[in-house]
């Protein structure tokens, strides 16, 4: 199987321990990387992919979805205020996770009004990472998933920013050759990811 490096670390490891756990008969050989591989070709029984899917031959399985919120470290937020509203944030330094699956800039939803933030960030990188390091270095405001801002937050170096806005969320997807040779021990381990994916409740806080 393969998966991107920064969801392996911090979602597919934990299914892959957790498989092996229950089914000691069965072994997993594991692909972290940024490069999008040809599950076909190369000869992978599963791929797990964030982001909308391309159109393509391959069949897919929705895992479940990201769930995203916008932070700031609380030195940031002394030095620089809070951000009054989803439209001041043009005037804030801004962090970005760009990469060529992610469109540039966020899109934000508060009932039935979305936004759209475009201004040029203070940094774009491609890994999210790095975005929360920067975040937590408070050199500006990020647009985390929240499984990712969770540990920082809980330790007080994260705050979450304009709650009431919502950032859209990331669909994630095991794709895989053909529903018709799907083998079982396939089809178990992306139950087994269904049934451990990160919900809202695991990563929310008072």
């Amino acid at each position: 199987m393969t998966c991107g490096t920064e969801f392996g670390m911090l979602a597919v490891s934990g299914w892959i321990n957790g498989y092996l756990q229950r089914y000691p008969n069965v072994s997993v050989d594991a692909d972290f990387t940024s490069r999008v591989i040809d599950v076909v070709h190369e000869g992978f029984d599963l791929a797990i992919r964030l982001g909308p899917l391309q159109e393509s031959r391959l069949a897919a399985r929705q895992i479940g979805s990201l769930s995203y919120g916008l932070y700031a470290a609380p030195a940031y937020v002394e030095r620089h205020g809070l951000p009054s509203d989803v439209a001041a944030l043009s005037s804030h330094a801004l962090l970005l996770f760009s990469t060529g699956s992610h469109r540039s800039g966020w899109r934000l939803r508060r009932g039935d009004r979305e936004v759209r933030i475009d201004s040029p960030p203070r940094l774009r990188v491609n890994n999210i990472f790095a975005v929360r390091n920067a975040a937590v270095a408070a050199l500006g405001i990020a647009q985390l998933p929240n499984i990712v801002a969770a540990e920082a937050r809980s330790a007080g170096h994260l705050i979450p920013i304009l709650r009431e806005w919502e950032p859209e969320q990331v669909p994630v997807h095991a794709v895989f050759a053909s529903n018709r040779y799907l083998t079982p021990k396939v089809r178990r381990f992306i139950d087994h990811a269904i049934a451990n994916f990160p919900t809202r409740s695991d990563v929310t806080f008072t």
